[in-house]
């Protein structure tokens, strides 16, 4: 099977192209402009220099979130509009397990962390000490504070979340908290090639238009929008639930 990886979650974004046995192709671009700048042009330019046609793909495998709004939705309809004009499946694959994924059979678990300002992160803790991604703690948006009080063993902290709480991280755990390697510590969309590829060999693969990204909260517009009475109004009613 040949798959095409796609990870716009975060700033540093790549595509990837991907065989069951090996990486063939992976363009990583960690600057600051736009996926709709360069996705397409990146896209175009991994294909002409592997000689590969969109039409010789067996699928293409998408990063769906957490992370940043606009990046994941860009991944998304680029994803979406390939498979639609070239007849070919789509799978999402989770931003989070993906990234622990890159470190597969570590002795400890893993939880990735990327920035959702306001001083939380996305984060989910994942067990990968046999070489597959077992979840421990579903992803969600929580504050630093509330997920360091959940973890008492040495785990690995991986994504942009650790450039930013290290230190407080550093100080609640202490030898308890490691941290991966810079090259592996960041969203990648081989990762998300071989996963979603995992995927594609049981079947498994996306309704095209139903689709959405996984935002784990809602963007600042939806906020403004829906104004202080009513989120003051869901917000009793969300504590009351709980």
């Amino acid at each position: 099977m040949l798959i095409l990886g796609i990870e716009t979650a975060t700033w540093l974004g790549s595509i990837a192209l991907v065989t069951e046995s090996e990486v063939i192709a992976e363009y990583t671009l960690n600057i600051r402009r736009t996926h709709s700048e360069r996705l397409m042009g990146m896209i175009a330019r991994l294909l002409s220099d592997t000689d590969v046609a969109l039409t010789d793909l067996d699928g293409i495998a998408v990063s769906i979130g957490p992370g940043s709004f606009t990046g994941l939705r860009i991944g998304l309809s680029t994803a979406k509009g390939l498979c639609f004009a070239n007849d070919l499946p789509l799978t999402p694959v989770p931003t989070l397990e993906a990234m622990a994924s890159r470190l597969c059979f570590a002795r400890y678990p893993v939880c990735p962390l990327l920035d959702a300002r306001k001083q939380e992160v996305y984060a989910a803790i994942y067990d990968v000490s046999d070489g597959t991604v077992r979840e421990a703690l579903a992803p969600g948006t929580i504050s630093i504070e509330h997920l360091l009080a959940r973890i008492s063993r040495p785990t690995i902290f991986s994504g942009d979340g650790i450039t930013i709480f290290r230190d407080p991280i550093r100080e609640k755990l202490g030898d308890r908290a490691f941290f991966a390697p810079s090259d592996a510590a960041h969203p990648d969309a081989a990762a998300v090639a071989r996963l979603g590829l995992s995927a594609f060999r049981k079947g498994e693969h996306a309704e095209l238009f139903g689709l959405e990204p996984i935002y784990l909260r809602r963007s600042e517009a939806e906020i403004k929008k829906q104004g202080p009475k009513d989120a003051g109004r869901r917000a009793a009613s969300r504590d009351h639930s709980d």
